[in-house]
């Protein structure tokens, strides 16, 4: 039982530093999407601004001013959520690599059949 818990700690190990890994592509990826939002906003700040230079001599319609501001206020958002996925992304990555390195710890330094749990139970059963 014990070299079977002990394999487990070592599985866990492996399978915590391969979702480490995942989560750090999460942080890029949502990375890429705040810079998306962010270009998208840039973009809705001139055109509505390009647009209410236009609206003063009636070359704009108060339709497509409207459109505009709602398109700002949309991108506005969009950058508010990406920041917020963004946070999310890194905070998970930050709990999994404490994770990774708690299932680590318990594995570190000796393969199983070296491990002192596995070791303590030997002993124990050979009555030493």
């Amino acid at each position: 039982q014990a070299q079977r818990r002990v394999e487990g700690y070592f599985a866990s190990r492996d399978a915590d530093a391969a979702t480490t890994a995942a989560k750090g592509a999460d942080v890029e990826r949502a990375r890429a999407q705040l810079a998306s939002a962010e270009a998208d906003l840039a973009k809705a700040q001139t055109d509505l601004a390009r647009r209410e230079k236009l609206a003063g001599g009636g070359a704009v319609s108060g339709d497509e001013l409207t459109i505009a501001e709602n398109r700002l206020r949309e991108s506005t958002a969009a950058v508010g959520a990406a920041q917020a996925a963004l946070d999310e992304a890194k905070a998970q990555q930050v709990s999994a690599a404490g994770q990774a390195r708690a299932a680590s710890a318990l594995v570190e330094g000796a393969d199983v059949a070296g491990n002192p749990e596995v070791c303590a139970r030997v002993r124990q059963l050979l009555g030493r």
